[in-house]
């Protein structure tokens, strides 16, 4: 019963795989985003969608230009508000409760310089911030347009890698292993998400 349903919901995803892509382009433009960005795991995401196309669920294609455009969107969006409000994002939260976070980024900025957009990529309190700040120090357009395509693309690519050869390595195992090496493998992954969630909370 349980195998006829893992079936029927992988060819679910199969048939639907267009709106799996769509939900992954929403999910990673809201993580993306300066103001809601640090609640949702979009690594986890990227590392199960990863998964799912090692095991022919999802088709790489659409998966992949759906996250690395999802990203590159919502850094966007967070140049735009610092360029555009600047100073007065320091009036809205989270930043009310933390200011020294944009201290902290305008520092972080100052001593990086552009690579600073992409290594905040890779640190999630500081990956839907250090746009925003790039913004608000009037970082050239097409320098931030540049790092932020590095970036987009290095992060994306990479997680989706890691979870495709993940699942990969299960499914070179013994059949009777491949369970229990998933659920170590999804348990691993959920740990991290959530050792990964609380810093944040005591970040943010």
């Amino acid at each position: 019963m349980h195998e006829l349903m893992m079936t029927d919901l992988g060819q679910w995803m199969r048939t639907h795989y267009l709106l799996a892509s769509v939900l992954i382009f929403v999910l990673i433009l809201l993580e993306s985003l300066i103001l809601i960005g640090w609640f949702i795991p979009a690594v986890l995401l990227l590392i199960i969608a990863g998964g799912l196309i090692a095991a022919d669920v999802l088709h790489p294609l659409p998966v992949a230009i759906a996250a690395l455009s999802g990203a590159f969107l919502g850094a966007s969006l967070n140049y735009w508000f610092g360029r555009r409000y600047r100073e007065r994002l320091s009036q809205i939260w989270p930043f009310t409760r933390r200011p020294d976070l944009i201290s902290r980024g305008r520092l972080f900025f100052r001593r990086y310089g552009s690579r600073s957009i992409f290594l905040a990529r890779f640190t999630k309190p500081l990956r839907p911030l250090m746009p925003a700040v790039a913004g608000m120090v009037r970082m050239a357009p097409r320098r931030f347009i540049v790092a932020n395509l590095i970036s987009v693309f290095v992060w994306v690519l990479g997680y989706l890698l890691l979870g495709f050869l993940a699942m990969g390595s299960v499914s070179l195992l013994p059949e009777p292993a491949r369970l229990p090496a998933l659920l170590v493998l999804v348990m691993t992954v959920l740990m991290a998400a959530l050792w990964n969630w609380r810093r944040r909370r005591t970040a943010v």
